[in-house]
């Protein structure tokens, strides 16, 4: 590979890396949790806004040196507190809950640093509430407020987006089969924003319509080859992944989540070396397999932080994962025709396959450091 092309990917893996999020593995999710006292205390609220997503909304960092102290954060306490209740809506009966903020708080979950707001709703607990959740949709289309509601007749989960951010709480019309559909949509949308599962998926289809042949890349003379490959690297990777999903979520296993985010990462910058120097070409699903199980811990931490009721346990596990499998077979359905369409050429065999393994090794790198 010439020096040109060499500082070409620099420059374009640096322009990337500045666009995409700063760990490989990392979601704009908000996590609100409401719960019914009883009758004349109301309603109490646990609120989690991102750290990072506070600092793009309303400004924390006032010494501009890219790291925020908890003494910044208090000093931006009020400031904090306006723009959430500017941003939270509760209604009873079409009149307005006031809202009442203790002290603020500094959490950690499996996503990241949190600003903890707990918060009491003072409207009475014997009637349903209707929640307008609005806060950073205005700056990141793809964030997202997970809603957790319990009352005395059970839990409710539900999600919010810059489309529906209105949600009625009601337990009683509430079913696990309405929370698995919401639980599907999630799946999908959380492999569709996830860069990092979606390069080393890439790493794993592009040299799929290609085969090896005296050390160089040669494209398969039909498809059934090609399908077959895919098949197997997309059901083991399904496999591996959905195991270790279920283990994490039950908490028969633990990994320190940062741990899991850099093997993520170097599992990209690994894929794109295997694709310019292939070993064991023939046998790449047992390195989806293998990586597939790590990926599972990334899924596993969005499902972790959202403290899944009982009831609806399991019916959120499922409808996750099998939302992530609908995801990852939508973006294999696109690409596999257009690159199966374009095996035959220099293109793609010389130019494409080499800058694209290039890109994942540098910015699966960077995102590991």
């Amino acid at each position: 590979m010439n020096t040109k092309l060499i500082i070409l990917l620099l420059l374009i893996s640096g322009l990337l890396t500045t666009s995409l999020p700063v760990n490989a593995h990392q979601l704009s999710d908000s996590y609100l949790r409401i719960s019914a006292v009883d009758e004349t205390s109301t309603y109490t609220v646990r609120w989690h806004l991102g750290l990072k997503d506070l600092e793009m909304a309303v400004g924390l960092d006032n010494n501009y040196n890219g790291e925020i102290t908890w003494g910044e954060v208090l000093n931006q306490e009020q400031v904090i507190k306006r723009y959430a209740q500017s941003a939270l809506d509760i209604q009873q009966q079409q009149k307005t809950c006031p809202l009442e903020f203790a002290p603020i708080a500094m959490d950690r979950l499996n996503s990241g640093i949190f600003i903890a707001l707990d918060v009491t709703v003072l409207c009475q607990s014997d009637t349903p509430l209707t929640v307008t959740y609005t806060p950073l949709f205005e700056l990141d289309q793809s964030h997202r407020g997970i809603i957790t509601y319990t009352d005395s007749a059970g839990e409710q989960i539900s999600v919010v987006s810059p489309d529906n951010t209105t949600l009625l709480l009601n337990t009683q019309n509430n079913t696990a089969l309405i929370t698995f559909f919401q639980f599907i949509k999630q799946g999908v949308w959380h492999i569709w924003i996830g860069f990092d599962h979606i390069l080393f998926l890439l790493a794993l289809l592009l040299p799929s319509v290609l085969h090896r042949k005296n050390n160089t890349w040669q494209a398969h003379s039909n498809a059934k080859p090609v399908f077959s490959e895919v098949i197997s690297i997309v059901t083991t990777f399904t496999i591996a992944h959905s195991i270790t999903l279920i283990a994490a979520t039950l908490q028969w296993i633990n990994l320190p989540t940062n741990l899991v985010e850099i093997i993520i990462a170097l599992s990209v910058s690994i894929a794109g070396l295997h694709m310019l120097y292939p070993i064991g070409h023939q046998r790449r699903w047992l390195f989806a397999f293998i990586f597939g199980l790590i990926h599972g811990f990334g899924f596993a931490s969005v499902l972790n932080d959202l403290e899944l009721p009982s009831q609806a346990f399991w019916s959120s596990i499922v409808g996750f994962n099998i939302g992530v499998e609908i995801g990852q077979l939508v973006i294999v359905s696109i690409l596999l025709p257009i690159i199966y369409g374009l095996r035959n050429t220099n293109v793609y065999q010389k130019w494409l396959m080499p800058t694209s393994a290039s890109l994942m090794i540098i910015i699966g790198t960077l995102w590991a450091v």
